[in-house]
């Protein structure tokens, strides 16, 4: 059972005592309390930034409730506010692993505490509505209910419907009247909108202590250990790059100096391999090669690989992307010889320099079995990731942004330096910001559309008349198999705003790319804006916090 951590801000109505307790409404909410709300970053010993959770202050010491596991394995993390503020974590005072609860003392004083309910005075079905603020998105609203009490090893756990995103664990869930009544601590994978809180009151049974961090002891909560679903990842430091290879396969050592790994399904006779090479010359880098020069990469590569099978036949050739780097493209089929015998295979192999390394993945089969598998290779491929600055949420997060002022449209849209503004040719997107140099890794962009007979529409009424149905058939004109997966309010640039989640394909020459699309739409004297980001579906959960970045620097100007 695979269980994927998350942050909920939520709220419920609530009766008590007999009479109905004062409720606030949903901006009220959002606007007095997600001061007190705060974004969690960790770093390793090597001052790696390794997960985004979230927070809450209990006091006016700066004392922050949280998940467990947010902490657990980090040597240092800080804390950031709605309002710009930042500290480190200092300490844990209260600790219990079992319930994935505790309680740490940060740098920041004098701040506002949120006021905490009694868990035990809810009900099933009351109404609840998640509110955010993960990698500094203001106010992200989502709407559901309190589903069910549940008891797992005599432990109580609420569970609850409103759609959550990842990377915010340890965020406080609110009832209407503006009350803590739990921590949002994890949802599963088995189904959707299975997303579990702890109650509120197990703060009080947490244990005194004083643990630094890195001392944390391992999680063992009633949610089991709480991690990613990983597969066959490899990760390798030295060349700094990692790939999941598909789950089941055996990953063995590579048979020649060059090869670092290779993944084997014995039962099909599939494998794919990874290879790096240093080369002297650290500024080798395919993004300086002249077309000449990539033409050349790839006819020597061919070359290559005629001398050293027999009867090689290229089928496809080109330039694709691994990862967000340029990279050559080929597939060919070849006759080889395993252990004496002879066997027809076909392969598909990149190949890229990028910072004076030499990058090699490819992945075949027998040739009657490799259209079964092709799919499955390219997947593998496409997990491949460069570590760097440029995936590290904390060094965007830390780091200035570019700024893109658009008078005649009234909006400034604000991006990481280490991602790229490109051309586009689509009607009405005023700037379209990449992933450094990458096409076919992930984008965000702007679009704006005015129309005068909607100057007077408040942004409440054009969000009342947003819906789900509505987004997706506009979407499946332009990609006929779109699916909004998940919808609903939210905020952008402090104002109420209607948010879809979709999956479709994207294709072009001959390839086919499953894509999942973040967008946000609002209304402001006349003025249409949507921001959307979107990556392919292997890369969208990793990419969000990104996404959210950037969605956070968007303002529209009065």
């Amino acid at each position: 059972m695979n269980i994927r951590i998350l942050i909920l801000v939520v709220f419920s109505v609530v009766y008590s005592g007999g009479y109905v307790c004062a409720e606030f409404t949903t901006s009220q909410i959002v606007k007095k309390y997600s001061p007190s709300v705060v974004t969690v970053i960790t770093f390793d010993k090597n001052d790696q930034s390794i997960t985004l959770g979230s927070g809450f202050f209990i006091n006016t010491e700066g004392s922050i409730v949280t998940n467990h596991h947010v902490l657990e394995g980090c040597t240092k993390a800080i804390i950031k506010t709605e309002d710009g503020k930042e500290g480190v974590v200092l300490e844990i005072i209260n600790d219990v692993p079992e319930l994935d609860l505790l309680i740490a003392e940060t740098s920041l004083k004098s701040t506002t505490p949120l006021p905490l309910g009694d868990s035990e005075t809810i009900t099933i079905g009351e109404e609840i509505v998640a509110i955010g603020n993960p990698a500094g998105l203001e106010g992200t609203v989502s709407n559901g209910i309190i589903s069910g009490v549940r008891r797992v090893e005599d432990i109580k756990v609420l569970q609850i419907t409103a759609s959550t995103s990842q990377g915010s664990s340890g965020g406080p869930v609110f009832d209407r009247s503006g009350k803590v009544i739990g921590i949002a601590t994890a949802t599963l994978d088995i189904g959707q909108n299975l997303n579990f809180a702890m109650p509120i009151n197990y703060i009080k049974t947490l244990k005194p202590c004083k643990i630094r961090l890195g001392s944390l002891p391992k999680t063992a909560s009633v949610f089991g250990n709480v991690e990613k679903n990983k597969g066959n990842l490899y990760r390798n430091a030295e060349y700094k790059f990692r790939i999941k290879f598909p789950k089941g396969w055996e990953i063995v050592n590579g048979d020649s100096k060059n090869v670092l790994k290779k993944a084997v399904n014995t039962k099909d006779g599939v494998s794919i391999v990874v290879g790096a090479v240093k080369f002297p010359d650290s500024n080798l880098d395919i993004k300086n090669f002249s077309e000449k020069e990539i033409d050349d990469f790839l006819n020597d590569s061919i070359d290559e690989i005629k001398q050293k099978y027999t009867d090689v036949k290229v089928i496809e050739r080109g330039i694709r992307y691994l990862d967000n780097k340029k990279a050559i493209y080929f597939k060919y089929s070849f006759i080889g010889k395993t252990l004496g015998e002879i066997h027809y295979l076909m392969m598909i192999q990149y190949a890229t320099f990028y910072k004076g390394i030499f990058y090699s993945i490819g992945g075949g089969a027998q040739v009657d079995k490799f259209s079964s598998q092709e799919g499955i290779i390219s997947k593998s491929i496409s997990s491949f990731v460069f570590e760097e600055d440029t995936h590290d949420i904390g060094n965007i997060l830390t780091n200035d942004f570019m700024v893109y002022q658009d008078d005649m449209n009234k909006f400034i849209f604000q991006y990481p330096k280490t991602w790229s503004s490109v051309s586009t040719t689509h009607k009405g997107t005023k700037i379209k910001v990449v992933n450094e140099n990458g096409f076919g890794d992930c984008d965000c962009g702007v679009n704006v559309k005015y129309d005068e007979s909607f100057k007077n529409i408040p942004p409440t009424e054009f969000i009342a008349s947003m819906s789900k149905e509505a987004t997706e058939a506009v979407l499946r004109s332009i990609n006929s198999d779109a699916t909004v997966i998940e919808s609903g309010k939210t905020y952008l640039s402090n104002q109420e705003a209607f948010y879809t989640i979709t999956k479709y394909t994207f294709r072009s020459f001959g390839i086919e790319v499953p894509m999942k699309m973040l967008q946000i739409q609002t209304l402001k004297n006349g003025y249409i804006y949507t921001v959307a980001c979107r990556t392919s579906q292997e890369r969208y959960d990793e990419m969000f916090p990104f996404f959210q970045a950037i969605i956070a620097g968007f303002l529209i100007k009065e």
